[in-house]
């Protein structure tokens, strides 16, 4: 179980940084998207409509790949929070065996102690009955 929880550790810590550096390049997309917008606007104000066109061909290649990787950011948000109440859950069982393990130990030891204790009072009975 502990190797599991230090696979699932390594997972989750992947799969949170898989989600920042996809939430950064959609950042990035929205915006460059920003941009070419602007230049679409400075080209129609200079009239450029040809650069205009271009500039806003681009944008729109910007703008879908970000809503693109927006889906692809939430899907992968989502599994994180799944992979994060696994390794909970599995954080929680394991520390439930070590209190069951904890709880048998004592006891194991109660139950020894208990021998030892009966073990001397029989020997006190044997060499008392000897005596008289």
């Amino acid at each position: 179980m502990r190797s599991q929880l230090g696979k699932a550790k390594q997972e989750v810590a992947g799969a949170i940084a898989d989600a920042r550096k996809l939430q950064q390049q959609l950042e990035k997309e929205k915006k460059q998207a920003e941009e070419w917008e602007q230049r679409a606007m400075l080209a129609v104000q200079e009239g450029r409509d040809d650069l205009a066109k271009q500039a806003l061909m681009r944008h729109s290649e910007h703008l879908q790949s970000a809503q693109s990787m927006h889906e692809t950011w939430v899907r992968q948000k989502a599994e994180t929070e799944q992979l994060k109440n696994a390794l909970r859950q599995l954080n929680d069982k394991i520390e439930e065996a070590k209190r069951k393990r904890n709880i048998l130990i004592a006891r194991q030891k109660r139950a020894e102690a208990q021998g030892r204790i009966q073990e001397t009072m029989s020997a006190m009975s044997n060499k008392s009955a000897c005596v008289r």
